[in-house]
């Protein structure tokens, strides 16, 4: 604004006029400065903040990308760790004592099952041992059984070596009650036809109308580890009350040996 103009509008307002004009124009200009230092100091804020989400960013995928690694080296530990385990297991040979120890063990418990097939006048008398039988494509081992021990009345068809690498669904009633009741009686095979087809089945099959089958227990967690069966041709000739009895008595030898 000229020396002039400002000359004339003195005379037109007066000085206290021209003071509040300058004052307004003042405060104008600092305003619009004031502006576009913010917009300058935004923008300065603003790329500082871009520089720091890509170092964020940055740092993040080098995190991920470690711990994925750690992962799968872990992952490749853990097979290698299984699998010396394994091979260890089934590449191991017994030694003389071992074999001697595993020896007596298995006539302890056909000695014991010969005791309980006279005992409860059977047709059969066995026991199932628990093991794990290969893995499934989620690499969860399968839940397998096998008759290791057998002892029959004369006359009567051997099932043991028909009897290995069975799914416990097989008979998915008996292990059932096993395991929530420690034992499994059944005094007429019809009697589990509606509950479980499968048991039902397994039985008919094998001309087994009664069957009493009592668990045998680890002795460090209380799991179930195997189970003795005494089994009866005809229904008529099962006598529950002399399997209830001897199944007592002879649960802990079972236990002990298995235990050994």
């Amino acid at each position: 604004m000229e020396w002039a103009e400002l000359a004339k509008i003195y005379v037109e307002i007066g000085i206290l006029g021209l003071c509040g004009i300058l004052t307004v124009m003042i405060a104008y200009l600092g305003f619009k400065r004031s502006k576009e230092d913010n917009k300058n100091k935004d923008k300065r804020l603003e790329n500082n903040q871009d520089k720091l989400d890509n170092r964020f960013d940055a740092m993040l995928k080098m995190i991920q990308e470690q711990n994925r690694a750690f992962q799968e080296q872990q992952l490749k530990n853990n097979e290698m760790l299984i699998n010396n385990i394994v091979q260890g297991v089934t590449n191991h040979v017994p030694s003389s004592e071992e074999n001697t120890k595993l020896t007596r063990i298995t006539e302890e418990i056909d000695k014991t099952l010969q005791q309980l097939l006279i005992y409860t006048d059977a047709d059969r008398v066995d026991l199932v041992q628990y093991h794990n039988g290969g893995k499934g494509v989620n690499k969860q081992s399968f839940l397998k059984m096998s008759m290791t021990n057998e002892q029959v009345k004369i006359g009567v068809k051997p099932f043991m070596s028909e009897f290995k690498d069975q799914f416990r669904s097989v008979i998915a009633y008996i292990t059932r009650s096993l395991n929530e009741k420690g034992f499994c009686y059944i005094n007429d095979a019809e009697e589990v036809k509606e509950k479980d087809p499968g048991t039902y089945e397994f039985l008919i099959n094998r001309g087994i109308e009664s069957k009493y089958c009592m668990a045998i227990h680890n002795t460090q967690d209380g799991s179930v580890i195997a189970f003795v069966c005494v089994e009866y041709i005809k229904k008529e000739t099962a006598r529950p009350d002399l399997v209830n009895k001897v199944f007592k008595e002879k649960q802990n030898v079972f236990e002990t040996l298995l235990n050994l």
